[in-house]
């Protein structure tokens, strides 16, 4: 590759970098903060939970949160420091990739920029599959500028497998390349390749060994009965599986397969009177201090913490407060 495309490479990807950078600037003033998958990542980077078996919750992703956190303390802060860099991290590794195919900068350069700003990346999660993505397209890049280096048939398995840490079905991949790699080698009789091969696949068994295999657990079933539920509800126009049982459509479908239960959890989903919070010291009990969403929390546990740690700590009411003090609520309900 000469000096002027490698410079051309290198000004491309400074341009998909500051688009990235004003595209995401602001985001934790526009998105939520999602409860879900992601921020079950976040908890494991941050010590708050740990998984039954790691192996199978994408340890490199949490590994990736744990090295970022080496620079920004703050939970909140680094959940929308981690969206930005993804969003961006992948646009650029497509182009790289792109770009290491010989497709025209131009075209290259379009096809990044329109994926960064596609539904497709900055508000799809979890982000695993878009690092484990940004991933893969660095290592076919690298693929492909080994040109016919045997190197390169060792690296594939190798890469898959360290990418099955970040999204488990990577080690299907890994399987399909152990497979592929071992006919080369037999046909072939090229030492170097041998050579290679056998290095790339004792790294990835080396892996699989000290951290385990990511795929056939009960996380596995669990996430196959639910996506399948999804495109089960939209072939057969049922309702949200994700509100209604998944398991009883996965059952139904798959009636000898059973899903082992990996996390259960059960809360009343109840809302207080005029949909309005409740927050202060409970009457009659002066000690004891409430904090009561109007529904599910997601949006209001922010100011509603705001308000109680002023109010415990400095003595000091929100302006909101008397709108929905305990007593307050007490006076809708019985009047």
């Amino acid at each position: 590759m000469t000096s002027q495309r490698m410079a051309w490479i290198g000004a491309s990807v400074v341009f998909l970098l500051f688009c990235g950078w004003k595209l995401t600037l602001g985001l934790e003033h526009v998105l939520d903060l999602r409860l879900g998958d992601e921020t079950k990542y976040l908890s494991y980077a941050l010590g708050y939970d740990a998984p039954d078996n790691p192996a199978q919750w994408s340890p490199l992703y949490v590994a990736l949160y744990r090295l970022e956190h080496v620079f920004i303390s703050d939970p909140i802060d680094l959940y929308f420091f981690h969206q930005k860099l993804v969003a961006i991290l992948l646009p650029v590794c497509v182009f790289i990739y792109l770009a290491s195919r010989r497709v025209p900068f131009v075209i290259a350069l379009i096809g990044a920029g329109y994926f960064m700003i596609s539904a497709a990346n900055l508000p799809v999660e979890p982000k695993t599959m878009h690092v484990a993505l940004a991933g893969m397209f660095l290592c076919l890049a690298l693929f492909v500028g080994l040109g016919q280096h045997p190197a390169r048939w060792g690296l594939m398995p190798a890469a898959a497998a360290l990418l099955s840490f970040v999204r488990p079905e990577f080690a299907i991949a890994f399987l399909g390349f152990a497979v592929y790699v071992a006919y080369l080698v037999v046909t072939a009789r090229d030492w170097r390749l041998t050579a290679s091969v056998l290095i790339g696949l004792i790294c990835a068994v080396a892996l699989y060994a000290y951290v385990g295999f990511p795929m056939w657990g009960g996380r596995t079933v669990f996430a196959f009965a639910q996506h399948f539920a999804l495109n089960y509800g939209t072939w057969h126009n049922v309702e949200d599986p994700w509100t209604s049982d998944y398991q009883q459509i996965f059952q139904t479908v798959f009636p000898n397969l059973a899903a082992e239960v990996v996390e259960a959890r059960a809360g009343l989903g109840a809302e207080t009177p005029g949909r309005t919070p409740i927050v202060g010291p409970l009457p009659g009990y002066p000690e004891v201090y409430v904090a009561v969403p109007s529904t599910n929390g997601f949006l209001l546990s922010a100011v509603m913490a705001d308000m109680l740690t002023a109010l415990l700590m400095r003595g000091e009411q929100h302006p909101l407060l008397p709108m929905v003090l305990p007593v307050q609520a007490m006076q809708r309900t019985f009047a």
